[in-house]
């Protein structure tokens, strides 16, 4: 579905950056894989090409977008992903939580984006996907993560409306077994008492938002652009809606 796609997913080295670039790997696509951390990937085979890249440092998004260009010359689809959450509350956050998330959560996909959009424009058709979050649909405890994953959604609407041609769309995952939380964590969420706010019962795997990305970046979704999807097995509609 995806053959000879060329395509950049950041945050590619585990959980579900790394699923992502296995399944466009999968389907045909040669994936650039931004990560820090290449270890922990092992051997997804010959179309995983490694990237390290710190996505809060503009210098190194700038080499990974040279590299891109004198590589390929082209880019079909960014699976902008990267990212970890901070939790804080209102009256006890620090200007330092706040400038790590942003810096993490938001800065980079905007710079990915104006980086490479003229690479974008020479596919035939041509994607961004970004993970947000079903914490951004809602109030929790997340915050600031939810705060800024709110203008993660924001900034893929204001792209779809502005950069003509090119698709863009937001994922919202909700719990999905990542490495970014401790398996104890994932154990205790796992538990029936717990498992009762999802409809699904159930803690998703990231294979399953990998597949929802690969969509997207097809030719079977070449008229879904500016949408905000969840996939939290039902998750959001037991939760206080913010939007």
């Amino acid at each position: 579905m995806l053959n000879g796609y060329k395509v950049l997913v950041t945050g590619a080295t585990s959980g579900i950056g790394l699923a992502t670039a296995k399944e466009f790997i999968a389907q045909g696509a040669t994936v650039i894989a931004v990560g820090r951390d290449f270890a922990k990937a092992g051997d997804p085979g010959p179309n995983y090409i490694p990237c390290k890249c710190d996505v809060t440092d503009e210098a190194q998004i700038d080499q990974v977008v040279q590299f891109i260009t004198e590589k390929f010359g082209v880019l079909d689809s960014m699976v902008l992903n990267a990212g970890a959450g901070i939790a804080s509350t209102p009256d006890t956050i620090t200007s330092e939580i706040i400038d790590s998330q942003y810096s993490l959560l938001l800065r980079p996909n905007v710079l990915f984006v104006s980086k490479c959009a003229e690479l974008l424009r020479k596919s035939q058709n041509p994607s961004i996907s970004m993970t947000a979050s079903v914490a951004a649909l809602s109030v929790d405890g997340t915050f600031p993560y939810n705060i800024v994953k709110m203008a993660v959604m924001s900034l893929c609407r204001q792209c779809a409306q502005q950069l003509k041609g090119i698709r863009t769309n937001a994922v919202c995952p909700g719990l999905i077994r990542t490495p970014l939380m401790p398996d104890a964590v994932w154990d205790a969420l796992g538990t029936e008492e717990s498992l009762q706010q999802i409809p699904s019962r159930r803690i998703g795997t990231p294979d399953e938002p990998a597949k929802l990305f690969a969509f997207l970046a097809s030719e079977k979704a070449s008229y879904v652009s500016g949408a905000v999807i969840t996939i939290d097995g039902g998750w959001y509609t037991t939760h206080p809606r913010t939007l």
